[in-house]
């Protein structure tokens, strides 16, 4: 059929892949391509990148002990495949998180599963009342100053819950969002200033001898975290903030994920 067009969107795609594989099943004759690429200016703001082991000790003031473990441990603990998102780890997020979250903006965390972002979400939930600071589940709220709204989504969440999540911070509201990897492209979450990367992800593998899919946490590729930084950056200037050494990224990581 001569009239068929294909349409791909992507923040990370590349073309090369999708323009080959139809030249080659029309006898190496590539096909029309049209490349538009979208409006600069609505990530005109600046994006700040930390790797683990450059993140700033005043990032993490109550946990800088963790801190210093987890930078030590590190290239033992990324070396080996699956991930794993330790309690360390969860304790260097949550101080991440309490150090960065601002009024009427929103901090994104990428997890790579439910069982993950309720650890997370307690942890942090602990850290807020140990330091005398105000959560929305709190029989009382301050008329004047801030408070913090923690939000959860992953992809078996309610649509009703979702939205909620998905909702733009008020004024004097702190917004967390704990989220897996469908907030890296599926969903958009308004106003985030800060973004915070596991680098992991929970996906669908295949066991050729078993002849049995099983879910798995896997390190994501570097595409991932491109679409991941890219959450940030929009309404303001920004910080994404790796959870994972530099070196591990570059040496370690795909390019792109393996479909499923």
């Amino acid at each position: 059929n001569l009239h068929i067009k294909l349409i791909v969107m992507s923040a990370t795609l590349e073309s090369n892949l999708f323009v080959n594989y139809f030249a080659d099943l029309n006898f190496g004759l590539q096909p029309p391509t049209v490349m538009l690429t979208a409006k600069t200016e609505v990530f005109s703001h600046e994006i700040s990148e930390f790797f683990l082991e450059e993140i700033p000790s005043n990032f993490v003031p109550s946990c800088l002990s963790t801190f210093q473990q987890v930078h030590m441990d590190a290239v033992p603990q990324f070396g080996v495949l699956p991930g794993e998102f330790t309690e360390n780890m969860q304790n260097l997020a949550a101080d991440l998180v309490w150090s960065h979250a601002r009024d009427n903006f929103t901090t994104l965390v990428f997890l790579p599963g439910l069982g993950e972002i309720l650890s997370l979400q307690e942890k942090i939930h602990d850290l807020l009342e140990k330091n005398g600071e105000p959560i929305e589940s709190a029989d009382e709220l301050p008329e004047n100053g801030h408070y913090y709204h923690i939000f959860v989504l992953h992809s078996t969440m309610p649509y009703e819950e979702q939205k909620r999540a998905l909702q733009k911070p008020l004024p004097n509201a702190r917004h967390i969002v704990l989220s897996t990897n469908v907030a890296e492209s599926s969903l958009t979450v308004p106003n985030v200033n800060v973004v915070i990367d596991s680098g992991l992800k929970r996906t669908n593998s295949y066991e050729p001898v078993n002849r049995v899919y099983r879910l798995t946490t896997v390190w994501c590729s570097r595409a991932s975290c491109m679409q991941r930084r890219g959450r940030n950056g929009r309404v303001c200037a920004g910080k994404y903030i790796k959870l994972f050494p530099r070196k591990f990224y570059e040496l370690k990581l795909n390019d792109y994920d393996t479909p499923e």
